[in-house]
C-alpha cells in the first residue's frame, strides 16, 4: 500500500531528480574489492583519499578468491616442488642475468605465502598481509615495485624498511589453466632501479609458464629421478640470457650486482639500527610463525608465542574467516549460518536498519536483458557466453527496446511502496553508477528524504542465444545479452548526512553476501 499524505493522496517514495543524488564516494571497503579484481596492472596505483596518510598497505584477498584457493589446493602440494635442484638451478639462472641479489617461486594460500624455493629472501613463509607477492596475484600480467621505499604501499612494509630490505621487486603471477593466479615467480634486490623493460617481463612470464607447465606433468618428477635428466625450466633461462643482458636496460647487472655484493655486510649491520623503527609495525602481527631458522619475519597475533602450523586446505567460504579489519566479523558470524541468500539479505536489511536507524532498508536483483543478432558466419558456437571472451563482439546489432525484471530479497522497516515500478528507474540508474548513490531532498511531500543506493554486485555481460532455433535459410542469429546485478538500498524518513564510515560499513556487510551466495 503506498504511503499518503495527511490530505489522503499518494506520496511518491523519493524524489526523482537530479538535484537530490549525488554519488557515493570511494570507500576502503570498496578500494579494496577493485584492488583484488585482477583487472587491472598495479605497479602503479594513485593513493585514493579514503586512504590518505598509509604507508602500507596489507594486500586484500582476491575478489574470486573461492576460486582462487580451490586451485591453490590442488597445485600446493604436488611432488614436483621436492625437485630442489631443479628449481635451484633455475633461480640461480635468474639472479645472473637479471642482476639480483633474489629471486622466488611461491604459493600463496588463505593467509601465507609458502615460499617453495628462494634465494636471498631469508624465510620459508611469510603472512599474506606482509608479502609482496600477495600483491602481485592481484595484478594483471605482472607485478613492478621499482622502488619499494617509495610506494605508499609498502614504504612502511617490515619487508622493505628491514631484511631482506627489497627495493626492487618484479613479479608475475602463476596461473592455473583457468586463469587463476596460484602463487608468484618473483625477482628482488636491495638496491632501486630506474625502469624495467618489456623484455624481462616476457622472460619472466615464459619461465612462469614452464614452471606451471611441469607442474601439470603429474609423473614428470618420477621420470627425472630416474633418468636424471637437466631441467626444461632453464631452457627460457639459457635461451634467452644472451638477448636479455644486452638489451635489459634496467638491470645494470654489472654494477648492481657489485653493489649488492659490496653494500650486503652494510645491509646487515644497518637491520639492528633499523629495527628499533619497524618494531611498531613487527608488534602488530605478534608471533613469529616459520619454525626454519632461516625464516625471520613470519607473524601472527595470537598471542602464544607458538609456531603455527599452517592448514593449506582452508578455502574461501562461510567456513572461513576473511580479514578482520575490512569487514565486520560479527556480521559475518551471523551471515555465516543463514541457509539461503533471502534469509540472509532479510536478515542484514534488520541489521541495518537497528544498528544505523534507517527507516527502511531493501536488498533487490536487477536483470536486464537486449534482444540482439549476428551474422550466422560469426554466431558464437557455445549458446552462453561472457562477451568479453566473444572475439566477435563488435559484429553485434542491437535489436530491441532493454527489459528489466526485479526482485526484492530482503526487506525490513517501513515496506510500503518499494516494489512499486516508480522505484525502477531509479534502480537502473543506479546500477549504471560506479558506486552508488547518496540521496537527500529538501522536499517534505516525499516518503524517505535523505538514504543511499549502491551496486555491490555486478553479473558479467553475457551473450545468450535464443531458444528458439532460427531457420537455416536465415542470415542472422538471434541473441539476447543479459547482464544484472545487486543494489542494497538504505533510507530514512527524515534528512540526515551518511557519513563515509557508515557507506563504508554498509558496503562491507554487503560484500559478505556476495562472499557466500553470489561467487561461486
Amino acid at each position: 500500500m503506498p504511503v499518503r499524505d495527511t490530505n489522503g493522496n499518494n506520496m511518491p517514495i523519493i524524489a526523482m531528480n537530479e538535484h537530490s543524488i549525488a554519488p557515493v564516494p570511494l570507500t576502503k571497503e570498496m578500494f579494496f574489492e577493485e584492488y583484488g579484481m585482477g583487472k587491472a596492472n598495479l605497479s602503479k596505483v594513485p593513493r585514493p583519499d579514503c586512504l590518505q596518510g598509509t604507508v602500507f598497505l596489507k594486500a586484500p584477498e582476491a575478489y574470486m578468491e573461492s576460486r582462487r584457493l580451490r586451485e591453490v589446493t590442488k597445485y600446493s602440494e604436488l611432488a614436483q616442488w621436492e625437485n630442489k635442484n631443479r628449481f635451484d638451478s633455475l633461480l640461480r639462472k635468474m639472479t645472473g642475468l637479471f642482476g639480483t641479489c633474489g629471486a622466488s617461486v611461491s604459493i600463496v594460500n588463505a593467509r601465507y605465502q609458502n615460499v617453495k624455493h628462494q634465494i636471498g629472501l631469508r624465510y620459508s613463509k611469510c603472512v599474506r598481509q606482509l608479502s609482496l607477492d600477495a600483491h602481485a596475484i592481484l595484478s594483471r600480467d605482472f607485478f613492478v615495485l621499482l622502488d619499494a621505499t617509495k610506494d605508499w604501499r609498502t614504504a612502511g612494509n617490515p619487508l622493505v624498511k628491514a631484511a631482506p630490505f627489497i627495493k626492487y621487486y618484479a613479479g608475475v603471477p602463476l596461473l592455473a589453466p583457468n586463469g587463476q593466479a596460484i602463487g608468484v615467480l618473483a625477482i628482488f634486490d636491495a638496491f632501486p632501479r630506474d625502469g624495467i623493460d618489456k623484455r624481462t617481463i616476457m622472460v619472466l612470464q615464459k619461465i612462469a609458464a614452464e614452471i606451471m607447465g611441469y607442474m601439470e606433468s603429474q609423473d614428470e618428477s618420477k621420470k627425472e629421478k630416474s633418468t636424471g635428466r637437466n631441467s626444461e625450466l632453464k631452457s627460457n633461462a639459457d635461451g634467452d640470457s644472451k638477448e636479455t643482458s644486452s638489451s635489459n636496460s634496467d638491470t645494470n647487472s654489472g654494477s648492481k650486482a657489485n653493489q649488492s655484493s659490496n653494500q650486503s655486510s652494510n645491509a646487515n649491520s644497518s637491520s639492528k639500527s633499523s629495527e628499533c623503527k619497524v618494531q611498531t609495525f613487527l608488534e602488530q602481527f605478534g608471533r613469529a610463525t616459520a619454525s626454519s631458522t632461516n625464516s625471520a619475519i613470519i607473524f601472527e597475533q595470537d598471542g602464544s608465542g607458538n609456531s603455527y602450523l599452517n592448514n593449506t586446505q582452508l578455502i574461501f567460504s562461510r567456513y572461513y574467516k576473511p580479514y578482520d579489519d575490512i569487514i565486520d566479523m560479527s556480521v559475518w558470524k551471523q551471515l555465516r549460518v543463514c541457509k539461503n541468500m533471502r534469509v540472509a539479505s532479510n536478515f542484514l536489511s534488520r541489521l541495518l536498519v537497528d544498528r544505523l536507524n534507517f527507516s527502511c532498508v531493501y536488498i533487490v536483483q536487477i536483470e536486464a536483458s537486449r534482444p540482439a543478432r549476428i551474422g550466422r558466419a560469426s554466431a558464437p558456437k557455445d549458446r552462453e557466453m561472457l562477451l568479453d571472451h566473444f572475439r566477435h563482439k563488435s559484429e553485434i546489432e542491437n535489436c530491441g527496446r532493454e527489459s528489466f525484471r526485479f526482485k526484492i530479497m530482503g526487506i525490513q522497516g517501513q515496506v510500503q511502496g518499494i516494489d512499486s515500478e516508480k522505484l525502477q528507474p531509479f534502480h537502473i540508474e543506479v546500477l549504471k553508477t560506479e558506486h552508488g548513490v547518496i540521496y537527500r531532498s529538501p522536499e517534505s511531500r516525499v516518503t524517505f528524504r535523505s538514504g543511499l543506493s549502491m551496486p555491490f554486485f555486478r553479473t558479467p555481460v553475457k551473450i545468450v542465444t535464443r531458444s528458439k532455433k532460427s531457420t537455416t535459410r536465415s542470415s542472422s542469429v538471434d541473441l539476447y545479452i543479459r547482464h544484472g546485478g545487486y543494489i542494497v538500498s538504505c533510507f530514512n524518513t527524515n534528512s540526515r548526512p551518511i557519513s563515509q564510515a557508515e557507506i563504508g560499513y554498509i558496503y562491507g556487510c554487503a560484500s559478505i553476501i556476495r562472499r557466500f551466495y553470489l561467487m561461486k
